[in-house]
């Protein structure tokens, strides 16, 4: 049986990395920093962070860099990962297919205090993500956080312009936008049945 790999509808090469890095970096003006969950890095002791689908790495190296007493390690299933030389001491960056399960050597149960994921909607089934969200719980000590941040593709409370830009959405985007309508991690929001895990989602 062929193992399986995440579903990228997009290249993995130099120039998709630069894409994702520009990205990151518009995320943060959007957001005036890096991060917009409620979980407190500073706080962290010694913390661990895991960061699934790093692309690049740009969200690990910038949180490493930004919190030196963080150990953050980020997993793709691609090495698009920047020179060796660049990476803080504090972070890996891992080539690594987690729909073979989070079982590395790395990944021990309740070892994270929070676990990262962006924008893999493009890349995950539904099955997939009920798969990785499972494995994610489990690697979370207790009262860490889940960290997911996806696209949404509807403009809410349009004008008669966005209104337009909505149904045009629809169209030219077709196939993509029905693939990441159906497989938004939203849809396990009432699975998240352990307690002691926060579930931060920004959708």
């Amino acid at each position: 049986m062929p193992k399986e790999e995440p579903q990228y509808l997009l290249s993995t090469g130099e120039e998709e990395a630069d894409r994702i890095q520009l990205k990151n970096d518009l995320i943060k003006l959007a957001f005036e920093g890096e991060f917009s969950s409620p979980i407190k890095y500073d706080e962290l002791k010694e913390g661990r962070v895991l960061d699934v689908g790093c692309g690049p790495g740009s969200f690990c190296v910038d949180l490493a860099q930004e919190h030196p007493h963080l150990h953050v390690i980020g997993v793709d299933s691609v090495n698009m990962f920047p020179d060796p030389s660049s990476i803080p001491s504090n972070c890996e960056l891992i080539k690594y297919n987690v729909l073979d399960g989070l079982t590395h050597r790395k990944f021990t149960e309740g070892s994270f205090d929070c676990v990262h994921i962006r924008f893999m909607c493009l890349a995950f089934t539904v099955k997939h993500w009920q798969r990785v969200i499972h494995d994610c719980w489990n690697l979370l000590k207790p009262g860490g956080y889940l960290d997911i941040l996806e696209m949404d593709m509807m403009i809410y409370s349009p004008g008669p312009v966005t209104e337009l830009l909505n149904l045009q959405g629809k169209i030219f985007l077709g196939l993509i936008y029905i693939w990441i309508t159906n497989n938004s991690p939203r849809k396990y929001k009432h699975r998240t049945k352990k307690e002691y895990i926060y579930i931060y989602m920004n959708i």
